[in-house]
């Protein structure tokens, strides 16, 4: 269990979290997480909302229209060339590794150089479409936002063979209940060759009993952090459940949504693939999910532009990131701040928790 605390700083905030990374806030009443879970997968709803309780997940077409999508990503594509790297070029995938890139991680998640506060991610943060749709499943406007990254996969990089699946969800099994809905904003098209999200559909209902009757509740301290991988054994558990592996295909301006307890991973592009996917990684769940305190805190973690986890509402997890180059140098381009900025109001700041609704 996490609990020994450290003093830390990035991006010239200092401040103490647990040995987990987070920082450690009081939480609201549990009735609060169940009233809303019940709205949700209490009733019938006679739209997509019936498709996310039944499967775990949902795709929700056209929540931005597509040209304004493809615009988004031409301009992710265009931030990556802003590391004076010129020799990274889109129409040459000979370019495509990692001396000529930005640092990522394995899976192909950009969160370092404060990018998660670049505009055009925040321009897609606050599209209406995507706002209005997570306000649908919560049956709230006042929202908040989680401070996530952004991927781009490039398809059959000579130096990043495809990684294999890993499994897992985002919630512990401590917290009951639907506590963080997920979401991915795609930019691009992804078929199920290309990379894309993978969901065991329906896993969502069954991870509760998983976890009671393969686990034991007495060991479930030990994933009290919001994060379980599971094992080739376990995910067979689910398999022969009735779970069925599902590659989520999406065109620009989709937005899937699944909760974190549906067991999911990032698919890597296939050697099939020919597009470079790009989309953005962006949760939403209620204001009232989250005590003052945590506001506070999220607050100053949005002033110093740094990142979070899947939550919006909790685990406020500073990523402690330093993009370290290939050769394993810090990278000297590292950046403190966004290269564009967003140009702050109420909504940003709202979802951001620095003003209340």
């Amino acid at each position: 269990m996490p609990s020994s605390t450290a003093t830390a700083t990035a991006n010239g905030y200092t401040f103490k979290s647990n040995s987990a990374g987070q920082i450690r806030t009081s939480k609201v009443s549990p009735k609060i997480f169940k009233e809303a879970h019940n709205q949700i997968y209490g009733q019938k709803h006679n739209d997509w909302r019936d498709d996310f309780t039944r499967d775990g997940y949902v795709v929700i077409k056209g929540v931005i229209p597509t040209e304004r999508a493809l615009g988004y990503r031409k301009r992710m594509l265009d931030y990556l060339k802003t590391f004076d790297n010129p020799e990274l070029d889109y129409k040459d995938n000979s370019t495509w590794i990692a001396e000529n890139l930005p640092a990522h991680n394995p899976h192909n998640i950009f969160f370092y150089y404060s990018c998660i506060h670049e505009d055009f991610a925040w321009e897609v943060r606050t599209e209406p479409g995507v706002l209005e749709s997570f306000a649908k499943l919560w049956n709230t406007e006042e929202l908040l936002v989680s401070f996530d990254g952004f991927n781009v996969s490039f398809p059959n990089r000579p130096d990043q063979p495809p990684f294999p699946a890993w499994p897992h969800i985002d919630q512990s099994p401590l917290k009951e209940g639907l506590q963080c809905a997920q979401g991915i904003v795609s930019l691009s098209k992804s078929s199920a060759e290309d990379g894309t999200l993978v969901v065991l559909k329906g896993s969502n209902n069954l991870v509760s009993e998983f976890f009671e009757k393969e686990v034991g509740r007495e060991n479930w301290y030990k994933y009290e952090e919001d994060a379980y991988r599971f094992t080739q054994e376990e995910y067979n558990y689910f398999l022969e459940k009735g779970c069925e592996v599902v590659k989520v295909e999406v065109d620009p301006g989709d937005l899937i949504i699944w909760d974190s307890r549906t067991i999911h991973w990032g698919q890597a592009p296939t050697v099939d693939s020919h597009r470079i996917r790009a989309a953005v990684y962006a949760s939403y769940t209620p204001r009232n999910f989250a005590t003052d305190e945590t506001l506070q805190v999220k607050a100053d973690v949005f002033k110093h532009w740094l990142g979070t986890t899947h939550w919006a509402h909790d685990n406020i997890k500073p990523r402690l990131v330093t993009p370290i180059l290939p050769d394993g140098s810090i990278d000297p381009r590292d950046r403190s701040e966004p290269k564009q900025p967003p140009e702050l109001n109420d909504t940003i700041l709202k979802l951001a928790g620095v003003i209340p609704y």
